[in-house]
Protein backbone atom coordinates (compact mmCIF):
# COMPACT_ATOMS: atom_id res chain seq x y z
CA UNK A 1 0.00 0.00 0.00
CA UNK A 2 1.43 3.32 -1.06
CA UNK A 3 0.66 6.38 1.80
CA UNK A 4 1.15 9.55 1.20
CA UNK A 5 0.65 12.30 3.40
CA UNK A 6 0.13 16.17 2.10
CA UNK A 7 1.87 18.83 4.30
CA UNK A 8 -0.10 21.09 6.34
CA UNK A 9 0.30 24.82 5.66
CA UNK A 10 0.57 27.06 8.53
CA UNK A 11 -2.55 27.60 10.29
CA UNK A 12 -4.83 29.95 8.68
CA UNK A 13 -7.87 32.47 10.24
CA UNK A 14 -9.52 30.79 12.88
CA UNK A 15 -12.70 32.96 11.40
CA UNK A 16 -11.65 31.68 7.55
CA UNK A 17 -11.22 28.10 8.83
CA UNK A 18 -15.40 28.15 10.25
CA UNK A 19 -16.66 29.64 6.97
CA UNK A 20 -14.57 26.68 5.11
CA UNK A 21 -16.30 24.02 6.83
CA UNK A 22 -19.58 25.36 6.78
CA UNK A 23 -18.89 25.23 3.07
CA UNK A 24 -17.65 22.20 2.60
CA UNK A 25 -20.43 20.72 4.82
CA UNK A 26 -23.07 22.76 2.26
CA UNK A 27 -21.03 21.48 -0.67
CA UNK A 28 -21.04 17.48 0.85
CA UNK A 29 -24.42 17.70 1.31
CA UNK A 30 -25.79 18.83 -1.86
CA UNK A 31 -23.30 16.64 -3.84
CA UNK A 32 -24.01 13.44 -1.97
CA UNK A 33 -27.82 14.23 -2.17
CA UNK A 34 -28.20 15.33 -6.01
CA UNK A 35 -26.12 12.50 -5.92
CA UNK A 36 -30.62 8.94 -7.92
CA UNK A 37 -48.48 0.51 -20.83
CA UNK A 38 -47.36 -0.19 -23.97
CA UNK A 39 -43.55 0.75 -23.67
CA UNK A 40 -42.88 -1.07 -19.75
CA UNK A 41 -41.33 -4.35 -20.07
CA UNK A 42 -43.74 -7.17 -19.80
CA UNK A 43 -43.11 -9.78 -17.29
CA UNK A 44 -41.36 -12.76 -17.60
CA UNK A 45 -39.75 -15.51 -16.12
CA UNK A 46 -36.19 -14.19 -15.95
CA UNK A 47 -36.63 -10.06 -15.27
CA UNK A 48 -39.81 -8.24 -12.93
CA UNK A 49 -41.69 -4.73 -13.94
CA UNK A 50 -42.28 -3.27 -10.77
CA UNK A 51 -40.11 -3.48 -7.61
CA UNK A 52 -42.00 -3.26 -3.81
CA UNK A 53 -40.19 -1.90 -0.76
CA UNK A 54 -40.96 0.34 1.83
CA UNK A 55 -39.77 3.52 2.13
CA UNK A 56 -39.22 6.41 4.59
CA UNK A 57 -38.14 10.18 3.71
CA UNK A 58 -34.56 9.38 3.98
CA UNK A 59 -34.97 6.54 1.27
CA UNK A 60 -33.05 6.56 -1.96
CA UNK A 61 -32.34 4.14 -4.78
CA UNK A 62 -29.75 3.47 -7.29
CA UNK A 63 -29.81 0.86 -10.28
CA UNK A 64 -26.82 -1.72 -10.10
CA UNK A 65 -25.58 -4.17 -12.42
CA UNK A 66 -29.01 -5.71 -13.66
CA UNK A 67 -31.38 -5.06 -10.54
CA UNK A 68 -31.86 -2.13 -8.41
CA UNK A 69 -30.84 -1.25 -4.59
CA UNK A 70 -32.90 0.68 -1.89
CA UNK A 71 -31.15 2.55 0.92
CA UNK A 72 -33.37 3.64 3.76
CA UNK A 73 -33.06 5.13 7.38
CA UNK A 74 -32.83 1.18 8.30
CA UNK A 75 -30.97 -0.54 6.19
CA UNK A 76 -30.13 -1.15 2.45
CA UNK A 77 -32.10 -3.90 0.28
CA UNK A 78 -30.76 -5.12 -2.69
CA UNK A 79 -33.35 -6.61 -5.79
CA UNK A 80 -31.66 -8.80 -9.11
CA UNK A 81 -33.41 -8.82 -12.28
CA UNK A 82 -36.28 -11.36 -11.28
CA UNK A 83 -37.22 -8.98 -8.31
CA UNK A 84 -35.83 -11.26 -5.81
CA UNK A 85 -34.17 -10.02 -3.23
CA UNK A 86 -30.67 -10.76 -2.62
CA UNK A 87 -29.37 -8.37 0.18
CA UNK A 88 -30.80 -7.50 3.31
CA UNK A 89 -28.83 -5.39 5.53
CA UNK A 90 -30.70 -3.81 8.79
CA UNK A 91 -28.59 -0.53 10.37
CA UNK A 92 -29.64 3.18 11.08
CA UNK A 93 -28.82 5.68 9.05
CA UNK A 94 -29.30 9.16 9.12
CA UNK A 95 -28.17 10.18 5.84
CA UNK A 96 -28.15 7.19 3.79
CA UNK A 97 -26.49 7.40 0.18
CA UNK A 98 -26.09 5.04 -2.75
CA UNK A 99 -23.94 5.04 -5.67
CA UNK A 100 -23.44 2.25 -8.77
CA UNK A 101 -20.70 1.61 -11.66
CA UNK A 102 -20.02 -1.18 -13.70
CA UNK A 103 -22.29 -3.60 -11.82
CA UNK A 104 -20.80 -3.08 -8.48
CA UNK A 105 -22.66 -0.72 -5.96
CA UNK A 106 -22.03 0.84 -2.60
CA UNK A 107 -24.30 2.61 0.34
CA UNK A 108 -22.88 4.64 3.49
CA UNK A 109 -24.77 6.65 5.58
CA UNK A 110 -22.80 10.14 5.72
CA UNK A 111 -20.57 10.51 8.88
CA UNK A 112 -21.18 6.53 9.19
CA UNK A 113 -17.54 4.56 9.14
CA UNK A 114 -19.00 1.69 7.17
CA UNK A 115 -19.28 1.17 3.30
CA UNK A 116 -21.43 -2.11 1.88
CA UNK A 117 -20.06 -3.29 -1.46
CA UNK A 118 -22.30 -5.26 -3.10
CA UNK A 119 -23.88 -6.58 -6.61
CA UNK A 120 -27.23 -7.39 -7.93
CA UNK A 121 -26.32 -10.98 -7.07
CA UNK A 122 -25.40 -10.18 -3.43
CA UNK A 123 -23.37 -8.70 -1.07
CA UNK A 124 -19.73 -8.29 -1.86
CA UNK A 125 -17.66 -7.29 1.48
CA UNK A 126 -17.76 -4.57 4.18
CA UNK A 127 -15.05 -2.17 4.56
CA UNK A 128 -14.18 0.40 7.52
CA UNK A 129 -13.05 3.41 7.44
CA UNK A 130 -10.62 5.10 10.22
CA UNK A 131 -13.14 8.08 10.07
CA UNK A 132 -17.21 9.48 8.95
CA UNK A 133 -17.45 8.53 5.64
CA UNK A 134 -18.17 11.67 3.28
CA UNK A 135 -18.17 10.51 0.00
CA UNK A 136 -17.30 7.21 -1.84
CA UNK A 137 -16.63 6.11 -5.55
CA UNK A 138 -16.86 3.05 -7.74
CA UNK A 139 -14.94 3.60 -11.06
CA UNK A 140 -16.99 0.51 -13.05
CA UNK A 141 -14.08 -2.09 -12.56
CA UNK A 142 -14.39 -2.85 -8.30
CA UNK A 143 -11.70 -0.29 -7.26
CA UNK A 144 -13.18 2.01 -4.81
CA UNK A 145 -12.63 5.41 -3.34
CA UNK A 146 -13.51 6.24 0.18
CA UNK A 147 -13.36 9.78 1.59
CA UNK A 148 -13.47 9.99 5.10
CA UNK A 149 -12.58 12.15 8.14
CA UNK A 150 -9.15 12.18 9.33
CA UNK A 151 -7.76 13.55 12.69
CA UNK A 152 -5.17 16.30 12.26
CA UNK A 153 -6.12 16.65 8.60
CA UNK A 154 -8.97 18.24 6.14
CA UNK A 155 -9.62 14.43 4.71
CA UNK A 156 -8.26 11.27 3.86
CA UNK A 157 -8.57 9.32 0.98
CA UNK A 158 -8.27 5.52 0.53
CA UNK A 159 -8.56 3.58 -2.39
CA UNK A 160 -8.96 0.21 -2.42
CA UNK A 161 -8.64 -2.72 -4.57
CA UNK A 162 -11.09 -4.92 -6.47
CA UNK A 163 -10.14 -6.96 -3.33
CA UNK A 164 -10.69 -5.16 -0.82
CA UNK A 165 -6.94 -4.47 0.14
CA UNK A 166 -6.22 -1.02 0.49
CA UNK A 167 -3.47 0.13 -2.24
CA UNK A 168 -3.50 4.10 -1.58
CA UNK A 169 -4.08 6.39 1.28
CA UNK A 170 -3.72 10.01 1.04
CA UNK A 171 -4.09 12.66 3.87
CA UNK A 172 -4.98 16.59 2.46
CA UNK A 173 -3.40 18.79 4.38
CA UNK A 174 -3.95 21.81 2.48
CA UNK A 175 -7.72 21.56 1.12
CA UNK A 176 -10.83 19.87 2.23
CA UNK A 177 -11.52 16.64 1.21
CA UNK A 178 -14.86 16.97 -0.93
CA UNK A 179 -14.74 13.78 -3.32
CA UNK A 180 -12.30 11.66 -5.34
CA UNK A 181 -12.63 9.45 -7.79
CA UNK A 182 -10.16 6.56 -9.32
CA UNK A 183 -9.33 5.71 -13.13
CA UNK A 184 -10.70 2.65 -14.72
CA UNK A 185 -7.61 1.02 -14.80
CA UNK A 186 -7.05 2.48 -11.45
CA UNK A 187 -3.59 3.46 -11.76
CA UNK A 188 -4.82 7.66 -11.15
CA UNK A 189 -6.75 9.18 -8.29
CA UNK A 190 -7.96 12.34 -8.53
CA UNK A 191 -9.10 14.19 -5.47
CA UNK A 192 -11.33 17.47 -5.35
CA UNK A 193 -10.74 19.69 -2.66
CA UNK A 194 -11.59 23.06 -1.14
CA UNK A 195 -9.43 25.55 0.06
CA UNK A 196 -9.98 29.39 1.43
CA UNK A 197 -9.13 30.31 -2.29
CA UNK A 198 -11.58 28.05 -4.22
CA UNK A 199 -11.23 25.00 -5.79
CA UNK A 200 -8.21 23.03 -6.12
CA UNK A 201 -8.27 19.36 -7.88
CA UNK A 202 -4.78 17.08 -7.29
CA UNK A 203 -3.68 14.58 -9.29
CA UNK A 204 -2.15 11.32 -7.72
CA UNK A 205 -0.88 7.87 -9.15
CA UNK A 206 -2.03 4.62 -6.91
CA UNK A 207 1.65 3.89 -7.20
CA UNK A 208 4.05 6.38 -6.13
CA UNK A 209 3.77 9.10 -3.49
CA UNK A 210 4.81 12.44 -5.14
CA UNK A 211 1.68 14.34 -7.10
CA UNK A 212 1.39 14.48 -10.66
CA UNK A 213 0.23 17.81 -10.58
CA UNK A 214 -2.70 19.91 -9.82
CA UNK A 215 -5.37 22.14 -11.39
CA UNK A 216 -5.99 25.40 -8.94
CA UNK A 217 -9.42 27.31 -9.71
CA UNK A 218 -9.84 30.30 -7.61
CA UNK A 219 -12.71 31.71 -6.02
CA UNK A 220 -14.73 29.10 -8.31
CA UNK A 221 -16.62 26.05 -6.02
CA UNK A 222 -16.41 23.00 -8.14
CA UNK A 223 -19.07 20.52 -7.47
CA UNK A 224 -17.81 17.36 -8.79
CA UNK A 225 -15.24 15.68 -10.87
CA UNK A 226 -16.07 12.70 -12.52
CA UNK A 227 -13.63 10.24 -15.52
CA UNK A 228 -15.57 9.66 -18.50
CA UNK A 229 -15.20 6.09 -19.94
CA UNK A 230 -12.65 7.16 -22.12
CA UNK A 231 -10.73 8.35 -19.56
CA UNK A 232 -11.00 12.15 -19.36
CA UNK A 233 -11.64 13.96 -16.30
CA UNK A 234 -14.26 17.05 -16.07
CA UNK A 235 -15.43 19.21 -13.19
CA UNK A 236 -18.21 21.08 -12.76
CA UNK A 237 -19.54 23.90 -11.11
CA UNK A 238 -22.86 25.87 -10.40
CA UNK A 239 -22.28 27.68 -13.98
CA UNK A 240 -18.82 26.19 -15.98
CA UNK A 241 -17.96 22.48 -17.79
CA UNK A 242 -13.99 21.93 -17.23
CA UNK A 243 -12.11 19.65 -18.66
CA UNK A 244 -8.93 18.77 -15.63
CA UNK A 245 -5.56 17.49 -16.95
CA UNK A 246 -2.24 17.48 -14.59
CA UNK A 247 -0.40 19.46 -17.07
CA UNK A 248 -3.18 22.07 -18.34
CA UNK A 249 -4.78 22.66 -15.52
CA UNK A 250 -8.86 23.84 -15.68
CA UNK A 251 -9.68 24.44 -18.98
CA UNK A 252 -13.39 25.54 -19.83
CA UNK A 253 -15.32 23.68 -21.96
CA UNK A 254 -18.75 24.80 -21.77
CA UNK A 255 -20.30 28.18 -19.68
CA UNK A 256 -24.21 28.14 -18.88
CA UNK A 257 -24.40 31.00 -16.26
CA UNK A 258 -27.78 32.11 -17.23
CA UNK A 259 -29.38 28.71 -16.73
CA UNK A 260 -29.36 26.97 -13.39
CA UNK A 261 -27.47 23.61 -13.08
CA UNK A 262 -30.19 20.08 -12.34
CA UNK A 263 -28.36 17.54 -13.28
CA UNK A 264 -25.09 16.20 -14.80
CA UNK A 265 -23.35 12.76 -16.02
CA UNK A 266 -20.08 12.26 -16.62
CA UNK A 267 -19.19 8.58 -17.74
CA UNK A 268 -20.73 8.15 -21.60
CA UNK A 269 -19.13 12.01 -22.06
CA UNK A 270 -20.23 14.99 -20.24
CA UNK A 271 -24.39 15.83 -20.16
CA UNK A 272 -26.05 18.05 -18.57
CA UNK A 273 -29.74 18.88 -17.80
CA UNK A 274 -30.11 22.90 -17.26
CA UNK A 275 -33.27 24.83 -16.06
CA UNK A 276 -34.28 27.98 -17.18
CA UNK A 277 -36.33 29.50 -14.89
CA UNK A 278 -34.67 32.40 -14.46
CA UNK A 279 -35.03 33.87 -17.98
CA UNK A 280 -38.46 31.54 -18.11
CA UNK A 281 -37.30 29.98 -20.63
CA UNK A 282 -36.99 25.75 -21.52
CA UNK A 283 -35.18 23.55 -19.68
CA UNK A 284 -32.55 21.59 -21.60
CA UNK A 285 -30.46 18.69 -22.04
CA UNK A 286 -27.32 18.86 -23.93
CA UNK A 287 -24.67 16.35 -24.82
CA UNK A 288 -21.33 17.72 -24.74
CA UNK A 289 -19.33 14.75 -26.03
CA UNK A 290 -18.58 16.41 -29.57
CA UNK A 291 -17.22 19.58 -30.68
CA UNK A 292 -20.60 21.46 -30.32
CA UNK A 293 -23.07 20.76 -27.53
CA UNK A 294 -25.87 18.65 -28.92
CA UNK A 295 -29.02 19.83 -27.46
CA UNK A 296 -31.13 16.26 -27.09
CA UNK A 297 -33.93 17.97 -26.06
CA UNK A 298 -36.07 20.81 -24.39
CA UNK A 299 -39.56 20.88 -22.00
CA UNK A 300 -41.20 23.49 -20.51
CA UNK A 301 -41.53 21.17 -17.28
CA UNK A 302 -38.47 21.11 -14.94
CA UNK A 303 -36.30 18.12 -14.35
CA UNK A 304 -36.44 15.86 -11.63
CA UNK A 305 -33.97 13.67 -12.78
CA UNK A 306 -31.09 12.29 -15.02
CA UNK A 307 -29.23 9.02 -15.94
CA UNK A 308 -26.86 8.99 -18.90
CA UNK A 309 -24.37 6.51 -19.98
CA UNK A 310 -22.25 6.00 -23.03
CA UNK A 311 -25.51 4.61 -25.28
CA UNK A 312 -28.35 6.63 -23.72
CA UNK A 313 -29.92 9.67 -22.13
CA UNK A 314 -33.19 9.49 -19.57
CA UNK A 315 -34.39 12.23 -18.30
CA UNK A 316 -37.37 12.23 -15.73
CA UNK A 317 -39.75 15.33 -15.83
CA UNK A 318 -43.00 16.06 -14.07
CA UNK A 319 -44.56 14.94 -17.56
CA UNK A 320 -42.95 11.82 -17.38
CA UNK A 321 -40.27 9.46 -18.44
CA UNK A 322 -37.86 10.47 -22.00
CA UNK A 323 -34.93 8.65 -23.20
CA UNK A 324 -32.87 9.63 -26.01
CA UNK A 325 -29.77 7.12 -27.81
CA UNK A 326 -27.05 8.98 -28.16
CA UNK A 327 -25.81 7.61 -31.28
CA UNK A 328 -28.29 9.63 -33.57
CA UNK A 329 -29.32 12.25 -30.30
CA UNK A 330 -33.15 10.95 -31.25
CA UNK A 331 -36.06 10.33 -29.02
CA UNK A 332 -36.34 6.44 -28.71
CA UNK A 333 -38.99 6.38 -26.44
CA UNK A 334 -41.23 8.34 -24.03
CA UNK A 335 -43.26 7.45 -20.94
CA UNK A 336 -46.19 9.82 -19.91
CA UNK A 337 -46.93 7.33 -17.02
CA UNK A 338 -43.88 8.11 -15.37
CA UNK A 339 -44.50 11.44 -14.45
CA UNK A 340 -44.83 10.77 -10.77
CA UNK A 341 -41.44 9.81 -10.60
CA UNK A 342 -38.69 10.77 -8.40
CA UNK A 343 -35.52 9.80 -10.25
CA UNK A 344 -34.72 7.40 -12.74
CA UNK A 345 -31.27 5.24 -13.11
CA UNK A 346 -30.34 2.56 -15.70
CA UNK A 347 -29.25 -0.85 -15.58
CA UNK A 348 -26.50 -2.86 -17.45
CA UNK A 349 -28.77 -4.73 -19.13
CA UNK A 350 -30.58 -1.97 -21.08
CA UNK A 351 -33.43 -0.90 -18.98
CA UNK A 352 -34.93 2.22 -16.71
CA UNK A 353 -35.67 2.41 -13.84
CA UNK A 354 -38.14 4.97 -12.44
CA UNK A 355 -38.25 5.11 -8.81
CA UNK A 356 -41.71 6.18 -7.05
CA UNK A 357 -42.53 6.59 -3.31
CA UNK A 358 -42.45 2.44 -2.71
CA UNK A 359 -42.21 1.40 -6.10
CA UNK A 360 -39.78 1.47 -8.82
CA UNK A 361 -40.96 0.45 -12.20
CA UNK A 362 -39.08 -0.78 -15.56
CA UNK A 363 -38.83 0.59 -18.84
CA UNK A 364 -37.82 -0.82 -22.41
CA UNK A 365 -35.19 1.96 -23.74
CA UNK A 366 -36.98 1.51 -27.14
CA UNK A 367 -40.78 1.71 -27.67
CA UNK A 368 -42.18 -1.45 -28.24
CA UNK A 369 -43.61 -1.29 -32.16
Amino acid sequence: MTRVIEKKKSRRRSLIAAVIVILVAAALAAVALWLNRSGRLTPSGDRTEVYNFASDTATVTCGVGDGLAVASSSGLKVFDRTGMQTVGETYVASQPVLTSAGGYGAAYDIGGEQVRIFTAGGPVRNLKADGGVTAVRLNGKGWCAVCAEESGYKGAVTVYRPSGAVAYKWLSGEGYVLTAVVSRDGKYLSVLTLTDSGSRVVFLRTDREAPLGEAVLPGELLLDIGYTEKGVLYGISGDVLYRLDEHKGAEEVYRYEESTLSGWSFSGGPVLALSAYRTGGACRVLDITGQEPEELGSFKEGITSLAADKNTVAVLTSAGLIIYDRADCELSAEYKEAASGLSVSLTEDDRAIVAERNTAVVYSLKTAG
